[in-house]
């Protein structure tokens, strides 16, 4: 059985046997006084209902007893990119959706010099720490004991989706994991709304999370009223499916779903999406076998637009043309082409002209290759990538009307590749992204590179032209560590931001760097960039 390190477990924490450091482990130094040490863990009632809590003298750490758990605030200080959750005996994870696993962080804690404790650090399923754990911020809500749906935060594209009962929604299956973990622990909500209950904009499920503020060791039913309450998602009978092959003129009047299926477009199929029909791939193989000789195409018409889900894509030598962002009225994604949990090759192939919509291309939580692609006159965004891992070389983005590349908690290497008329971020690199640029060129556009929020972007032989900033590192989001920018050259006749205490390492004098105190101030179309829809 897990543990938690309770309020009463004081005698097994303070009487430890030193501990061997080790280098993937985090050490924590609070130099607490003895005597405050000693108080800080008394089983008095005062302190048991009231709480405790220390911090040192800069403020850089907040260690304190809450509902019979111990928690850790760290101002300046990071644990895996987060800076505030609740520590267990023993390791744990809790499953966000079908995305992946949030797991503890080993930890050894220094009370002084001579009382050391390891630990397992979880961080707490606070918005922004969600946005930490790779989920897109959509929906939260939390429960009342009746199973009203209480709104805890909705982003603004959801407003009028608002679900009021939780028997309107469907959770994954992995939230019967999560309350099974629960159960094991032997610690109890201390009421309905000791739960948050985390919306997949891209699936419509949702799954249910604790709220450790929010819990503790008095035993109650409430775990167990709440499993009886949820709809848990019911497995498809999935029908097996001979090969799919598409050719020559394939007229598509309504959405079609192929669920486990293996579905080829031949060589010269010219593909038309008529009314507002999509195609959705659910674990499917999928080839677009288009031909240097014989090219694919496929037209949209308005709304139409391609889901793949949990399958494997391949694209070559074919043209998407007029597409828009999927809408079904339950399920709203920015992007003309989605890809989920899936794997993508895109290769000597043309994307033009979107109608609509954030983004032309999403990854989510995807691996991908792109090879040889040219993307023209793109609405807004011309690739998002959430979450995700890939290469990208010999890319072409001419005209976008927002961003050419933004990237969101991904590693991404790209080469070889050319950016023109951008009109807000060539390269946006943010939330703990990690990408790399060589031997590229940003020409025309209105900032060439951001990076921003504990992401890092190493730069080299590559060449800006003509763009109204060069480089931009800044913070936006205090809760992220310090972005990181290594360039092989920066041309300080033209103009980049640099904000104070971000992390740079550039061929470059430290003198000859200009810092300011705050770049966010001056973008997002208050003198540079585009203003935020």
């Amino acid at each position: 059985m897990k543990k938690i390190i309770l309020f009463f477990a004081l005698t097994n924490l303070l009487a430890c046997s030193p501990i061997v450091n080790n280098e993937d482990i985090e050490v924590i130094n609070l130099n607490i006084k003895d005597k405050k040490l000693h108080r800080f863990f008394s089983k008095s009632s005062y302190y048991r209902i009231k709480g405790v809590s220390d911090q040192d003298s800069n403020s850089s750490y907040k260690f304190k007893i809450n509902n019979d758990m111990l928690s850790l605030k760290l101002k300046n200080r990071f644990i895996s990119g987060f800076q505030e959750g609740v520590l267990f005996e023993d390791s744990i994870a809790f499953y966000l959706h079908d995305l992946n696993l949030i797991t503890t962080k080993a930890l050894i804690i220094n009370f002084n010099i001579y009382k050391k404790k390891r630990v397992n650090f979880l961080p707490l399923f606070t918005k922004e720490n969600l946005e930490l754990l790779k989920n897109r911020s959509s929906k939260i809500y939390k429960l009342d004991k009746d199973g009203g749906l209480i709104k805890h935060y909705v982003a603004e594209e959801y407003s009028s989706d608002l679900r009021k009962n939780i028997n309107q929604i469907v959770f994954h299956k992995s939230t019967l994991l999560n309350i099974d973990k629960l159960k094991g622990l032997k610690l109890y909500p201390r009421g309905y709304d000791s739960f948050l209950i985390i919306h997949n904009p891209i699936t419509d499920l949702y799954t249910l999370l604790p709220d450790f503020n929010r819990f503790g060791l008095e035993e109650n039913n409430i775990l167990d009223n709440v499993l009886n309450l949820i709809n848990v998602e019911q497995p498809i009978t999935r029908s097996s499916q001979d090969t799919i092959i598409l050719s020559g003129l394939v007229k598509i009047d309504k959405t079609t779903v192929f669920n486990n299926g293996y579905v080829v477009f031949k060589g010269g199929t010219n593909v038309y999406l008529e009314n507002e029909v999509d195609l959705i791939f659910n674990n499917s193989t999928v080839f677009f076998d288009g031909l240097e000789e014989l090219p694919l195409k496929l037209n949209g018409n308005k709304n139409n637009s391609l889901v793949f889900n949990n399958s494997n894509v391949r694209i070559e030598h074919s043209s998407f043309n007029d597409l828009s962002n999927f809408d079904n009225g339950n399920i709203k994604l920015p992007s003309a082409i989605t890809f989920y949990n899936s794997d993508a090759l895109i290769k000597n192939s043309k994307m033009i002209s979107n109608l609509k919509g954030d983004d032309y291309i999403n990854f989510y939580n995807s691996s991908f290759s792109v090879e040889n692609l040219l993307m023209e006159d793109v609405y807004a965004d011309a690739i998002d990538s959430d979450f995700s891992v890939g290469t990208i070389d010999s890319l072409v983005i001419k005209r976008a009307g927002n961003d050419g590349l933004d990237f969101s908690g991904s590693d991404v290497k790209i080469n070889n590749s050319f950016f023109y008329k951008i009109g807000d971020k060539a390269l946006s690199v943010g939330e703990s992204s990690e990408v790399t640029l060589e031997n590229s060129n940003i020409n025309n556009s209105e900032l060439a590179v951001v990076v921003k929020d504990g992401s890092s972007l190493t730069s080299a032989n590559n060449l800006l032209e003509n763009n109204k900033v060069d480089f931009s590192v800044f913070f936006k989001k205090d809760f992220y560590p310090p972005p990181y920018l290594n360039a092989d050259f920066v041309n300080l006749k033209n103009v980049n931001l640099f904000q104070k205490g971000v992390i740079l390492k550039l061929n470059i004098l430290e003198e000859e760097i200009k810092l300011i105190d705050d770049v966010e101030s001056l973008l997002y179309g208050k003198i540079y960039g585009k203003a935020s829809e």
